[in-house]
Parts: structure tokens; sequence; C-alpha cells
């Protein structure tokens, strides 16, 4: 079964003149060739409902389609980064501009966080479609606690969650999928695309 994410990269089809066409509004010459120069291997690029995410190796571009709407929640993160906040859950973002970010590349799709999610909605469900009893259901919506170490694990993570998005500012959990998680190199899982 195909994976939302493949079903939106087929119906998108990656178009690299429009990724170039994006960032030369930039007028920034480095973070364009380092895109150029990983556009030539088509694993290197994904597209979604905000744009297009081009892995540079340990770096990320994330290129937006609209500045406006889809750069909100970034801009909101890279201003609370600028103040010192440190977060461990959140993405660290390490340059910027109006249609795009550059953030660390983390690991999706690992037993870990394949774990956390199916520990929080069940297996095989996420934010939009969790089973009735299931730990996020106990814990958000009926006062529930924990009832092991897994779960007590995957509750602090969600918690530490909550706690730094409203840092910059949201109170709400948003696009909480598999998809919109990753392990990075220390083995944190980090929700790098939070808004939906």
């Amino acid at each position: 079964m195909k994976t939302i994410l493949q079903m939106i990269n087929e119906a998108r089809h990656v178009d690299n003149d429009e990724i170039i066409e994006i960032l030369e509004r930039e007028n920034r010459n480095d973070i364009l060739q380092m895109v150029k120069d990983n556009l030539k291997n088509v694993r290197n690029v994904h597209s979604g409902c905000e744009g297009y995410v081009i892995e540079c190796g340990d770096e990320v571009v994330k290129v937006f389609y609209n500045a406006y709407t889809d750069m909100k929640p970034m801009r909101k993160l890279i201003d609370a980064q600028k103040r010192n906040k440190k977060f461990k859950v959140l993405p660290t973002i390490t340059d910027s501009g109006n249609y795009f970010i550059v953030r660390d590349n983390y690991k999706p799709y690992t037993k870990k966080c394949k774990e956390l999610i199916d520990t929080l909605f069940g297996e095989d469900c996420d934010i939009y479609d969790f089973d009735d009893g299931c730990l996020y259901d106990r814990y958000v919506y009926n006062d529930g606690k924990p009832s092991n170490r897994t779960e007590q694990d995957a509750i602090d993570w969600y918690e530490q969650v909550m706690d730094e998005l409203a840092m910059i500012g949201i109170d709400d959990i948003g696009d909480l999928t598999k998809h919109n998680i990753a392990e990075d190199k220390r083995g944190n899982i980090i929700y790098h695309d939070f808004v939906g």
C-alpha cells in the first residue's frame, strides 16, 4: 500500500525548474548551488503539500510554495532559536530565507519512530484516525495514565512537543503522523513538520 507522501509525490511530479525558480528569488547562490547539486539525484528530492524537500547530505533544504502561509510556523521557530531557546524535539534550523529553510537531516521511519506513533495512536494509526481507547485518546480526552514505561516515554515526548510548540506560540499538536517525525543522530525523535 502506498503512503500518503508517495501519492502526493506522484501527483505533483517534482519539478526541478520550479524549485530553482523559487530559490532564484532569494539571491542566495550558496543555497541555490547546494540544491542544484542534489537535484541531480531524484532520490534526494521529495514534494508534499507545503513544498519541496531536497536532501543535501547532513542537511535538508525545504523550499515552500507559499512563503506567507507555509513559512509562518517556521518563522516562529527561527525567531525562538535566534533568542537562544533550546529545543529537544523541534527541528534545528541552520539557515533560512523568505521561501526556504535549511535544517538538520533526520532519519525517518526508524523502528523508534514507528514504536512512538504506534504507542500513542495504535498500530498503523495517527493523529487523524486513532483508535478509541488508544493511549492518545485515554491521555488527552479521558485523563488516563500511562500503564508502562513505553507509554510513559511516549507521553513524556508528547508533552515535550506541546511545551516546545507553546514556546513558539503554537497551541495545537498539528500534523503528528509517521511522515513528520524522524530520529536525529542522538536518538531523539524530532517533530520536523508540525503544521499541516
